[in-house]
């Protein structure tokens, strides 16, 4: 690769960390009233590895909650590898969109922010290699 290719390839990993960041922190600023769900159900998806012949299994806690009259039940994004990390029947704290109860964030969840992070830092790293970069030895 050539110096160029690591500004560019660095520039973009930041540009996607900042546009992450202000996604998750655009859903954090409009979810702003907490309540508990309840977790009523665990789905489970699997994707087959042709490599190794195998199925891999992801799990998501179907919760609900009820806002007023109306009761919400939504799959969460939130995924596990291990099935037994959710147990039916417990209660989770959860910040809802007054404005559309449908829109929730799981309280003190930070996997957005903390991801942003990761892919500014990697960004970061990837202009610092640019920058020391020799061209000169490259043979494409």
């Amino acid at each position: 690769m050539k110096r160029r290719d690591y500004f560019i390839f660095g520039i973009i990993s930041i540009i996607v960390a900042i546009v992450v960041l202000r996604i998750g922190k655009g859903k954090e600023n409009r979810c702003t009233v907490e309540t508990q769900a309840t977790i009523v159900a665990v789905e489970q998806n699997s994707d087959f590895d042709f490599e190794k012949s195998t199925y891999t299994y992801s799990y998501y806690p179907v919760i609900e909650y009820k806002i007023e009259e109306k009761t919400v039940r939504k799959q969460c994004k939130y995924l596990e590898k291990e099935y037994n990390t959710f147990k039916i029947g417990n209660q989770i704290s959860i910040l809802y969109n007054p404005d559309n109860i449908e829109e929730y964030i799981i309280s003190k969840n930070n996997t957005i922010v903390y991801t942003s992070y990761f892919i500014f830092a990697f960004g970061i790293a990837v202009l610092v290699v640019g920058l020391f970069k020799d061209d000169s030895l490259s043979y494409y």
